[in-house]
């Protein structure tokens, strides 16, 4: 769902109570300033706060930890 919030326009789930979406906003806007502005798509629906295929890990994440955020990002959990 799209929807404009302080005139910055988010892609996000459309079930969201107003804290998810207040959490949502808050880590897209990370990621945007962060790793990247692209979004991520899950089942066919681009989301922002999904990291797209093509992202780089960033560097300062724990190594042990990179398989499983690579599994997480590939799970149908959402």
């Amino acid at each position: 769902m799209e929807k404009t919030i302080n005139g910055v326009k988010y892609y996000l789930p459309s079930s969201l109570t107003s804290e998810q979406e207040a959490i949502y906003v808050h880590i897209i806007d990370w990621k945007r300033k962060n790793i990247t502005t692209q979004r991520g798509l899950y089942k066919g629906h681009e989301y922002d706060a999904i990291l797209p295929n093509k992202a780089t890990i960033p560097a300062m994440l724990y190594k042990p930890i990179m398989p499983l955020l690579e599994e997480m990002q590939q799970s149908d959990c959402l």
